[in-house]
C-alpha cells in the first residue's frame, strides 16, 4: 500500500546521504519554498523531511554561503509560485546552526582545573596543510584571549604547542581545554587535533563526524549542550 508519509521520510533519508556539495546552493534555493506557513500546516510531514535536508546542508556551508543560497533569485517549479517561503522562525532555526553553538560554548566557565577556549573554526575550512592549521587555531586562540594583540607567525605544530605553554601561567589554569565549533572536520584536522593534545591540553570537537579517542566529541543538535561540555570539563 502507498505510504505518502514513509516514501517522504525515505526520500529525504536517500537525499541527505547523497548530497553533492555543488548542490547545496539550488537545494536550499528550492526546499526553502517548502517551509511555507501552509505547508506547515496541511503537509507537515513534507515540510519536516525538508527542514531536516536543509539542516544537513548547514553543516557543509559556511553562514555567508548558506545566507547567499537562501537568498538568491528563485529557481523553483512554476508550481511553487504562490508559496511564501519562512523568513523568521524557520530561518532563524536554521541559522541557529552557526550563531548558537559558538554562543553557547562563550559561557562555559573555568573549572578548578580547566580554563575552556571555544573556538569558531569556520576559518580552518578547508585548510590541510600542517603550518595553515596551526597558524588559524593560534589566530582564533589570541582573538579570544589577547583580542588586542596579534598573533605570533609559526610553522608548525610544535611552534604552537610552545606558543600554548605559558598560555597556561597568564590564565592560572593547570589545563586548556579548545572547543572547536562550526567546521566540517576533516581528516588534516582531526590528525592534527590528535597529536596536540596531551596531558595538559584536552580537545572537545562539536561535530557530527565520528572522533575516537583521545579526542572528544559532542553532537551539535543534542539536548543540554552546554551542560554537556560543562561536565567534561568538569571531569577532565
Amino acid at each position: 500500500m502507498f505510504d505518502k508519509d514513509a516514501d517522504l521520510s525515505i526520500a529525504s533519508y536517500r537525499l541527505k546521504q547523497a548530497l553533492d556539495k555543488s548542490h547545496i546552493p539550488m537545494v536550499i534555493n528550492n526546499l526553502r519554498y517548502c517551509l511555507s506557513n501552509e505547508i506547515y500546516e496541511n503537509e507537515f510531514e513534507r515540510f519536516t523531511c525538508c527542514f531536516k535536508i536543509l539542516w544537513q546542508c548547514t553543516k557543509h556551508l559556511t553562514y555567508p554561503q548558506f545566507y547567499q543560497a537562501w537568498h538568491a533569485t528563485p529557481t523553483y517549479h512554476p508550481k511553487m509560485a504562490d508559496y511564501q517561503p519562512s523568513t523568521d522562525t524557520t530561518l532563524n532555526k536554521l541559522e541557529q546552526q552557526y550563531t548558537d553553538i559558538y554562543t553557547q560554548l562563550k559561557q562555559l566557565q573555568p573549572t578548578s582545573t580547566t580554563y575552556p577556549i571555544p573556538l569558531n573554526a569556520a576559518n580552518l575550512e578547508g585548510k590541510t596543510a600542517e603550518k595553515a592549521i596551526a597558524k588559524g587555531i593560534l589566530i582564533k586562540i589570541y582573538g579570544e584571549i589577547f583580542p588586542k594583540q596579534k598573533a605570533n607567525s609559526i610553522e608548525d605544530i610544535f611552534d604552537l604547542e610552545n606558543e600554548l605553554q605559558p598560555l597556561r601561567e597568564h590564565l592560572k589554569t593547570d589545563k586548556i581545554a579548545l572547543i572547536f565549533c562550526n567546521i566540517n572536520p576533516h581528516p588534516e584536522l582531526i590528525n592534527f587535533c590528535q597529536q596536540l593534545q596531551n596531558h595538559w591540553l584536552k580537545i572537545a570537537l562539536i561535530t557530527d563526524t565520528l572522533i575516537v579517542s583521545p579526542l572528544s566529541a559532542f553532537l551539535p543538535q543534542q539536548d543540554n549542550l552546554l551542560g554537556s561540555v560543562q561536565t567534561w570539563l568538569e571531569e577532565l
